[in-house]
């Protein structure tokens, strides 16, 4: 039996509906329509993604969703405003929660919102590590658990009930960083010094060919500022600032921050230091001389968006082959090719069977290039406004960088991520090959060296951490809104991450037993004692673990808070005390669970829960509440709470 709809989710329907009928005005799709083209709704050219979305039983894009379901999920995505990159990626997780009711309900018509509970959200993460990576799962439920409390939350007391579920899925990055493996994979995000001394080649000497340099000049861009790839490609031409005089002078670059809150698209500054500046002010300047026409071509578009006008051709004109296939920057024999539904054309000569002449219509000419034409700009700004082609530094012509091609001289594109990445490692199944294949820059392996775009950050980020600079001044450098996120690209090595310790202990700044033991040392043994105490340094997100674990397993199973006297806080970094109150409120909320369990008297293991999230939740408090004595920042909060190893039972 199927239950009324609710007032809050038909009020919710109808203001999904509302805005559909905005944002869709002349498309020719309907709300119920099982397939919606997004492409109008990208907020920028130079990334391309799925241009569709389907709202079908997963695997399927014929069967639709039943109403009932799919038009909440719409709505959703449509009011609450995220990228138009990531809706299909929502609605992915939306089909998957479909298919985890299905196993529940068994027919769709005894489905309702208001009967969805905790275990229909864990059962749907079961169903996506069947389909999905652990990584791509963990993703997709924290998608999915804000599309249920932003359906709890709705007007008109809400469309489902509150729930917060603990899915068992693991951050993937947080549970690598404690294993040697983790550790190794990790590294392989950081880009080799002799593939950075490449691209560095590449710029300087073997990139000769214009769409060469245009590429070589991203990758300069990229270097120079750690600016993330879609930061760099929607660079304004005018991105050059800069303030003071003479020695005085800085230079910074102006981008459109890509990661903001309230998801504008608003103008940030990267300053950068004089070696820095050099590089980007080269090439910039040098990529405002190659795009040049084409942002002469640019404006000429962006002043009749209605047409494509062709130089020095009236309307009316008639054309031949060779005249089109100039105007098309294709072969003369290629233009016959094109189908008359999308060029027409008129025969002129004829042969027997053979036509030998055609005749073409100007107007059906730039017709044709209207319809191929792109959008006329590169970013939307999410403010009501665009940066338009021409004010736009990385453009560039139709097919400028393809190989068999002919380049469109009347068509302009963005620079995309798509072009950057072929060039950084290449595509076999389309039969691109990498800048580094043509140019025979190989590796100590000799193969090819193969980077993605994002590497240059992780680079740039290691650089700066190995070289001293604190994590505050990085995370504010780069722009970030939280020091958290800096851990995922400081990629230090073992050597780098002791030397982190030892300059601690002997400067003092950390106390305890170590410290003790290696002053009570005569100084010429002392490095030596370090070296086989502190081969194993650890760097967790709550602070640094000196347990050899060539000796003995973690006897606290990694749980540093529960009273671990191989653990060491510094109470002056800033992310591991955020790391430390993060992982209170995870465990509060564990609790509460366990504790509701208990009350209902489930028969589980929440006892054994309950006492866990205990002993963490008193181990978060003790080491907030540890002070810092003396000139020291570091401290050992469950020091003196037990020796590290067992002594020997006589025998």
């Amino acid at each position: 039996m199927t239950l009324p709809v609710s007032p809050a989710e038909a009020a919710y329907e109808r203001q999904g509906r509302a805005l559909f009928s905005t944002l869709f005005r002349g498309c020719g799709y309907d709300f119920e329509a099982p397939r919606w083209d997004i492409r109008h709704l990208r907020t920028s050219q130079h990334k391309k993604t799925n241009s569709q979305v389907h709202f079908t039983i997963y695997a399927s894009q014929v069967d639709p969703l039943p109403p009932r379901f799919a038009n909440i999920v719409k709505a959703y995505v449509l009011l609450n405003k995220g990228a138009a990159e990531t809706m299909d990626l929502r609605v992915g997780s939306a089909r998957m929660l479909w298919m985890a009711i299905l196993q529940r309900f068994g027919d769709a018509e005894a489905f309702d919102w208001s009967l969805l509970i905790e275990d229909d959200l864990l059962r749907t993460e079961q169903v996506m590590l069947i389909h999905w990576s652990p990584s791509t799962t963990y993703k997709r439920c924290m998608q999915l658990q804000r599309m249920m409390r932003v359906l709890a939350a709705a007007p008109g007391g809400g469309i489902v009930r509150p729930m917060e579920v603990a899915f068992v899925t693991p951050r993937s990055e947080d549970s690598e960083r404690y294993t040697l493996d983790g550790q190794h994979e990790r590294m392989k995000k950081l880009p080799s010094d002799e593939a950075i001394w490449a691209v560095g080649d590449i710029y300087a000497k073997y990139a000769n060919q214009p769409e060469d340099r245009l590429i070589a000049c991203v990758l300069a861009i990229l270097l120079a500022t750690a600016l993330r790839i879609g930061e760099v490609l929607t660079l304004p031409v005018d991105c050059l600032v800069s303030e003071g005089s003479g020695p005085n002078r800085r230079w910074g670059i102006r981008y459109h921050k890509e990661k903001s809150r309230g998801g504008k698209k608003q103008l940030a500054v990267r300053w950068m230091t004089p070696k820095q500046a050099e590089l980007a002010k080269q090439a910039v300047h040098e990529v405002r001389k190659l795009t040049f026409e084409a942002r002469k071509r640019a404006r000429v578009l962006e002043a009749h968006p209605d047409r494509v006008v062709l130089p020095g051709t009236a309307s009316n004109s008639i054309l031949g082959r060779k005249e089109v296939a100039r105007l098309l920057g294709i072969d003369r024999n290629c233009v016959g090719a094109i189908p008359s539904s999308k060029l027409p054309r008129q025969v002129v000569q004829r042969h027997g069977g053979h036509v030998i002449r055609y005749q073409y219509r100007a107007a059906d000419v730039s017709r044709y290039l209207l319809n191929r034409r792109s959008g006329l700009w590169t970013i939307d700004r999410r403010d009501g406004t665009r940066q338009k082609l021409s004010e736009s530094l990385f453009i560039a012509f139709r097919n400028f960088f393809h190989r068999q091609k002919g380049t469109i001289p009347l068509l302009v594109d963005c620079v995309t991520e798509r072009t950057v990445s072929d060039f950084l490692g290449g595509r076999v199944n389309h039969g691109s090959v990498s800048g580094f294949t043509r140019f025979g820059l190989k590796g100590r392996d000799g193969k090819p060296f193969k980077l993605h775009t994002h590497q240059f950050r992780h680079w740039v980020t290691t650089k700066a951490a190995v070289a001293g600079v604190p994590d505050e001044v990085i995370a504010r450098w780069q722009g970030r809104e939280h020091l958290g996120d800096l851990a995922a690209y400081k990629h230090l090595t073992p050597a780098e991450r002791l030397a982190t310790l030892k300059e601690a202990l002997k400067s003092g700044r950390a106390k305890g037993r170590l410290s003790e033991m290696y002053f009570s040392l005569k100084e010429d043994v002392r490095d030596a004692f370090l070296e086989g105490q502190l081969q194993a340094v650890h760097v967790t997100p709550l602070g640094l673990c000196t347990h050899d674990f060539k000796v003995a397993p973690c006897p606290k199973m990694l749980n540093c808070v529960k009273d671990c006297d191989d653990y060491l806080f510094d109470t002056a970094n800033q992310t591991h005390r955020h790391n430390l109150v993060q992982l209170r409120l995870r465990t509060e909320l564990t609790l509460n669970q366990a504790l509701a369990h208990k009350d209902r008297g489930e028969r589980d293991l929440s006892e054994n829960w309950v006492a866990e999230a205990r002993a963490t939740l008193a181990g978060v408090q003790r080491v907030l509440s540890t002070q810092p004595f003396g000139d020291t920042t570091v401290v050992r909060p469950f020091d003196g709470r037990g020796s590290r190893f067992d002594p020997l039972k006589e025998t």
